[in-house]
């Protein structure tokens, strides 16, 4: 067996047989390699393998885990001059490990370890800046749209009972899950693939799943990236289509009396709501009194027979989360360390408050902001941060795996082929639309 590098970056391998149709050998190459596994990543059930505690190694933690050596394997970073966007996020990452050093003897390893998978989610954007000189954007477009036709047919599988639900929300019929941990994940990566798809049936597919997720906020922040999208055109879709929407839901053709929709408090409900709670709750100066109130607490605070349950359960939470900065000033400027608060905040800003502190909050403001508003941001990826954006005033979303991956594969991509363009000028023509 013969190896030898192409000047491309492949790498190419020569298998010699006795066999004249395996005379001029077979080719492996690296970059296509690379994409390979980081579409397997994506379609990867979320799902341990080796479970310990509360976490383990998933099925698509040993996906990164093949990735990488051919990542580092000749690797000279030639598409990763890293925009405004990244460096913000390593701020924000500083922040995290302070104060998950800050509160060790409070959480004890949960905070460096979620930190760390924020940087293990990262290393899928030096992964798609790879490949992207050698992967065209048609061809990574047209992989987004297998990636929807096989959640389509795992929706299917998932509804007839043919495939297993996974995930925390396993044991909830009327809301799918797919390859993720629930159903709020799911939401968000389909808009993601939404944006990228090519096919306007695989967009349409991904629409039907986003809808039977049935998460109302991620439903809005997709609504949201279409009108920005094409402002002009899809506003006026927006006016024609409202009153027939109105329509169908006033005269009960739609029957959402059972589902989620039928059950979402007014903001200024939501914002009185959130006051009441504030003022109740008692300020806690622990994280053990914090899980006793929620774990024992909870049905006595909150009332799951009417009214919008789930935001009720979210406004107990914050209030606690929110009043308990006041316990001292370092839990007020750096907050109580990354995964203090558990699994299930409902709202990532809250969540970022909680666990960082003032500090933590503007580090994250700052990501987001450079996500959404830099120049140097692709397209594609400030539009599908825009959906996590806005999803994360209900959800965890900006740290779930799925999400973060695939929001950093989509940067990682585009701006890998934006320099590599740039460095090509007869291809200027050929700009992608990032």
């Amino acid at each position: 067996m013969i190896l030898d590098n192409s000047v491309s970056g492949a790498l190419t391998i020569h298998a010699r047989s006795s066999s004249p149709k395996a005379q001029g050998g077979w080719l492996i190459n690296r970059s296509t390699m690379l994409f390979y596994l980081t579409i397997a990543f994506i379609i990867a059930p979320k799902v341990n393998i080796i479970s310990f505690g509360a976490s383990g190694f998933r099925v698509e933690d040993f996906v990164l885990f093949a990735a990488l050596p051919v990542l580092f394997w000749r690797y000279k970073g030639r598409a990763h001059e890293f925009p405004i966007f990244v460096h913000a996020f390593f701020i924000f990452i500083a922040a995290s490990f302070l104060s998950a050093v800050l509160n060790l003897s409070e959480v004890g390893l949960t905070g460096l370890v979620f930190t760390g998978r924020l940087v293990q989610y990262f290393l899928w954007f030096l992964i798609a800046a790879e490949f992207a000189p050698f992967i065209s954007e048609e061809r990574f477009r047209r992989a987004f749209g297998v990636i929807a036709l096989i959640l389509l047919f795992w929706w299917f599988g998932e509804a007839t009972h043919l495939l297993p639900k996974i995930g925390r929300f396993a044991v909830v019929d009327s809301r799918i899950t797919l390859n993720t941990s629930g159903p709020y994940e799911t939401a968000i990566l389909a808009v993601l693939i939404i944006i990228v798809a090519p096919k306007k049936w695989q967009k349409i597919a991904m629409s039907g799943v986003l809808i039977a997720t049935q998460s109302r906020i991620t439903i809005v922040a997709a609504l949201v990236v279409w009108q920005v999208s094409r402002p002009g055109r899809n506003t006026l879709a927006l006016l024609l289509l409202a009153p027939v929407a109105i329509l169908f839901l006033t005269i009960g053709s739609l029957d959402l009396s059972d589902s989620r929709f039928n059950q979402t408090q007014s903001i200024s409900s939501m914002a009185s709501d959130l006051v009441q709670r504030f003022e109740d709750v008692p300020q806690i100066n622990s994280l053990t009194e914090y899980r006793a109130m929620v774990d024992d607490g909870l049905r006595q605070n909150v009332d799951f027979r009417s009214g919008d349950s789930s935001f009720q359960v979210r406004a107990y939470k914050w209030a606690l989360i929110i009043k308990s900065l006041g316990a001292s000033t370092t839990h007020f400027i750096f907050g109580w360390g990354p995964g203090a608060w558990g699994l299930a905040v409902d709202g990532h800003y809250v969540r970022f408050l909680g666990e960082g502190g003032i500090i933590g909050l503007m580090a994250a403001l700052f990501f987001f902001g450079t996500s959404l508003l830099s120049r140097d941001a692709p397209r594609p990826y400030r539009l599908g941060f825009l959906a996590m954006a806005l999803s994360c005033v209900f959800i965890d979303a900006a740290t779930s795996s799925k999400v973060s991956s695939t929001l950093w594969i989509i940067a990682g991509y585009f701006h890998g082929l934006r320099l590599h363009l740039q460095r090509m000028p007869n291809l200027q023509d050929k700009e992608p639309s990032s």
